[in-house]
This record gives structure tokens, sequence and C-alpha cells, in this order.
């Protein structure tokens, strides 16, 4: 009877470390060093993206907001709206989310055109403070050139 127990109790922790190492991956996010690594494997597919959503935007057509699992991410935002294209533009592809409903979390990748104002970070791990202090967070981590890296919190 032992025995079993014994079995029974190995069996248990070995699911137990499993469960919360999957737990840790699921609800960790890249790092900076992970999120660069990402953008230049998927670079040549973000950077034709951009150019044809560029070209929409000049013309004023539709922009499809869904994700593009070929480019590497869930779903795009454009900021601001289609009306102001005077404005200094951030186009957001959430390529890594996290949590569930009103607290949930991520990273993605963004393009700014020059003269926007976002707030920068040198890291994404620099941005964890502020980040934690602020409902509905956003901030942006420079890669190369108009790209960058950016991580929210809706909570």
């Amino acid at each position: 009877m032992k025995r079993v127990l014994k079995i029974l109790l190995a069996v248990f922790l070995i699911l137990a470390s499993i469960l919360i190492v999957m737990g840790y991956k699921q609800f960790s996010l890249p790092d900076s060093s992970e999120m660069k690594a990402f953008f230049l494997e998927h670079r040549p597919a973000f950077e034709q993206k951009n150019i044809s959503i560029l070209a929409a935007l000049k013309q004023r057509e539709h922009i499809s907001t869904a994700g593009d699992a070929e480019v590497g991410y869930k779903w795009l935002q454009i900021e601001p709206d289609y009306d102001q294209p005077e404005q200094p533009l951030v186009i957001r592809y959430y390529t890594h989310l996290r949590g569930i409903g009103v607290g949930g979390f991520g990273t993605g990748i963004a393009y700014m055109s020059p003269g926007a104002t976002e707030r920068l970070y040198p890291t994404l791990e620099a941005m964890g403070t502020d980040a934690k202090k602020t409902e509905g967070f956003l901030g942006y981590s420079p890669i190369s050139g108009n790209w960058y890296s950016f991580r929210w919190e809706a909570d």
C-alpha cells in the first residue's frame, strides 16, 4: 500500500510540475531579444504587409484588421483612424497575447511614421514598472528604423 501511495505522489508531483511549467510559458511574454529575433525572422513579411497598408491608406481603402498567420500577427490596429492621414501614423501588429478578458496583456511589432510622439523605453523589460502602475499601458522600444516592439496591458 505504501508503494502505491509513493507512486501516486510521484505522479502527482510530476503532473503538478508540468502544469506549473506550462502555465509559466503561457503567461510569460517574449523579452526584447526574443522580440527582435521574431521581427528579424518575419521582417520581409512585415515590410510587405506594411507597404500594402500604407498604399491602402493613401487610397482611403478598407484595411482588414484581422490576423495574418503568414506575417505572424493576431490582429492589427492603425492610429490615428483612416480619416486623418496627415497625422503621424502608428500601425501596431499584435503578436503575442496573454491573459483573459480585461486582464489581457501582450507584445507586438509597430511601425511608426516619422513625427510620432509615442512613449519610448530602451527595452521591453524597462517597461515593467510603468506597465504595472498604469491601466491601459502602451510603451515602445526601438528595433530598427521605423520599427519598434511594443508592450500593452489592458488591466
